[in-house]
């Protein structure tokens, strides 16, 4: 093996614990991400850094939280196009191209587009992957999908299909979130198209023979939730259980969570959940088989046993959750922070390390940077980085580490908030700027029914989580006025 390892980063977009089988019991079929937990090691508590893609995303080639690196929006809300990724010598593929790691990127970006006029004074600068030292896919924005990129399109004009879909069930509702079957074969899907792209990069990356980051990023499953007959007739009358929180005593009206109740509870018919999430679930299982086509391909030549594979979500999804919540956003609940983190080391790597291993430590996407550039053989971190590197962690699960967790929202589709929660223990505590704080014990109520912040037998426990919020905050470099706005929010 060579002294450095390759690394492989998959990040899906979007993806809730549910989606996947290594996470607990589900219908979602998810051998392929499944076989990399059974061969690596499973973070069961790994917390996003905001619950939407830019930011998170911002995180990844930072190590750094949104309220320091900048990007606290979506890069494309309206009225706030300035939020794009800033073109620093410290991102995490400048310091891997200093290091000789060759650096590719493929799928999603949403960290930035081309030159762009804002005013006819301010024109924001270029901020492609291929700005900051990746080689491959090279659109910026969102790309809905990846369905409107000009590079797809001409795929599909040379194979002679179609990106077509149909809906073969009709709900008695109106579909907020755009979900179907796709008319055409696998291969002309978007999930199969940027898969071979990543073949083909590894393999241009292969014949130079210096070690290699690959960053490779699905759309989905993130809507629209759109797969190919095979997958959506494995969930054809399947029975898909109602979440627990879908059917609430009390729907809060007063939270920053009814920004995005999309359908009022007492209009919610759970069949139309259950065809949405039967097509956000095959959406997944496609995405699971090509990301089964990256690692095999790994495997069969050889390759795997000198690659780091790491597998991650950006954010979660709500699908009906809590009375009926959409997308993400607005609430400080487990389904969009708590996220999917699987790492598998080589065996050269993995030393004393036993396949399979599961480890409850609170953990940060943040957290990636400084595993990746550690592996890399990378110095320590710029002073500005917060996350920490988990190979530690990994080596030994008993090892100092933090004991509170934290994620902030600050707002979507060209709305802004204040809201941050943080994890400590069994707690979640949730503050919202101009409105209630909420507050969760995860043990004895792990669907999060119950805010208990203003129950006064739970008073010294938010005493206790106001006083760890205020020091994470201070820890992270929260900018003065949101600390002090915080104080002054919680002072009651």
């Amino acid at each position: 093996m060579a002294d450095r390892p390759n690394i492989l980063l998959i990040l899906t977009d979007q993806h809730r614990l549910s989606a996947v089988g290594a996470y607990g019991p589900t219908p979602c079929l998810t051998p392929h991400i499944d076989r990399l937990a059974s061969e690596g090691i499973l973070f069961e508590n790994t917390y996003t850094t905001c619950p939407v893609c830019t930011p998170a995303r911002g995180s990844i080639l930072t190590g750094e939280f949104p309220h320091t690196h900048g990007m606290k929006l979506n890069e494309n809300c309206h009225g706030l196009a300035a939020q794009r990724l800033r073109r620093r010598d410290d991102l995490l593929s400048r310091r891997l191209g200093a290091a000789g790691y060759m650096c590719g990127y493929n799928g999603k970006w949403h960290l930035g587009d081309h030159e762009t006029k804002v005013t006819d004074d301010v024109t924001l600068p270029s901020v492609l992957p291929s700005d900051v030292g990746f080689e491959g896919f090279d659109y910026g924005g969102h790309g809905d999908g990846g369905h409107g990129f000009a590079d797809y399109k001409d795929y599909l004009a040379e194979h002679g299909w179609r990106h077509e879909t149909v809906h073969d069930v009709e709900i008695d509702m109106p579909s907020l979130p755009r979900w179907g079957r796709l008319t055409g074969p696998l291969e002309s899907s978007v999930p199969y198209y940027i898969t071979t792209n990543t073949l083909e990069l590894i393999g241009k990356f292969r014949a130079r023979g210096s070690p290699w980051f690959v960053w490779h990023n699905f759309w989905g499953p993130h809507e629209p939730h759109y797969a190919t007959a095979e997958y959506v007739d494995r969930y054809r009358g399947v029975a898909i259980p109602e979440w627990p929180n879908f059917r609430m005593d009390e729907v809060p009206m007063d939270l920053p969570q009814a920004m995005n109740r999309h359908i009022r509870y007492e209009d919610m018919k759970w069949e139309y959940y259950e065809e949405l999430i039967r097509h956000y679930y095959a959406f997944t299982t496609m995405i699971d088989d090509q990301i089964g086509r990256l690692v095999e391909d790994l495997r069969n030549r050889g390759e795997l046993e000198n690659t780091v594979v790491i597998f991650a979500a950006d954010h979660g999804e709500t699908l009906g959750s809590h009375a009926g919540l959409g997308d993400k956003g607005w609430h400080h609940f487990e389904e969009i922070e708590r996220i999917p983190l699987i790492v598998r080391l080589p065996e050269s790597l993995r030393g004393s390390i036993e396949p399979g291993l599961r480890v409850s430590s609170l953990v940060s996407l943040a957290d990636v940077y400084s595993t990746i550039t550690e592996l890399a053989g990378q110095p320590p971190e710029p002073s500005g980085v917060r996350g920490r590197s988990l190979l530690a962690l990994m080596r030994d699960p008993g090892v100092d580490w933090r004991d509170t967790v934290g994620c902030e929202f600050w707002g979507l589709n060209g709305l802004t908030c204040s809201m941050v929660s943080i994890r400590h223990g069994d707690h979640k505590y949730g503050w919202n700027a101009g409105a209630g704080d909420e507050l969760y014990d995860l043990k004895s109520d792990p669907h999060e029914l119950h805010n208990l912040a203003t129950d006064g037998a739970h008073a010294d426990v938010r005493r206790e989580m106001i006083e760890r919020m205020a020091m994470w905050m201070d820890e992270t470099g929260m900018p003065p006025q949101v600390q002090r706005h915080f104080r002054l929010g919680v002072r009651r």
